[in-house]
């Protein structure tokens, strides 16, 4: 090819390659990017851009995906459950305090306190019917506790908050429910 054919050849609009940072639509922006690039313009950078874009948007659907399905997305909720599980306490304990009783249900906690987390990050994720922790109040003592990965109170997935109580301590927590 001459230098004057190659003058002649319109320039590709590399810009247009900024649409393949965008989600989903830069698979598509990728895919036409591609075609042009071989059919038209038939330039290898125009061509690397929309491979690019494609490949940008398959990578981010598995992280998606995975953060939102996999082990790693439920760990890190049930991570941030336990977190909020303890600090659920510690509202209770405080309600107790003030109140010179613990609250009949969790939602008494946020009239005093709108960000008390009563609601449980792992059963949020699960997108179960009841998304507050368990909490029972039993005569002057209390139980409260997440139902874990599969949703269910009282199986094997349960956890309890991770603090310590003994016959010496002035928490009303008892560790297990004794409904399940």
């Amino acid at each position: 090819m001459s230098a004057a054919q190659l003058s002649l050849r319109p320039r590709p609009p590399y810009l247009l390659g900024l649409l393949c940072v965008i989600p989903f639509l830069g698979f598509i922006a990728g895919i036409l990017i591609v075609l042009t690039g071989i059919y038209r313009y038939k330039d290898k950078g125009f061509i690397t851009i929309g491979i690019s874009g494609i490949i940008f948007t398959a990578v981010y659907a598995l992280l998606l995906y995975s953060a939102e399905y996999g082990t790693v997305g439920r760990q890190g909720f049930t991570a941030l459950s336990k977190v909020q599980l303890n600090t659920l306490v510690e509202k209770i304990e405080f309600f107790h305090s003030k109140n010179g009783q613990y609250p009949e249900r969790l939602e008494e906690l946020q009239e005093i306190d709108p960000f008390a987390p009563i609601v449980d990050p792992l059963q949020m994720h699960n997108r179960s019917d009841s998304v507050n922790f368990n909490y029972y109040k039993i005569e002057n003592r209390y139980t409260v506790f997440s139902s874990g990965v599969d949703g269910q109170a009282g199986t094997e997935d349960d956890f309890y908050p991770e603090i310590q109580v003994d016959s010496t301590s002035k928490v009303g927590l008892i560790l297990k429910d004794p409904h399940g």
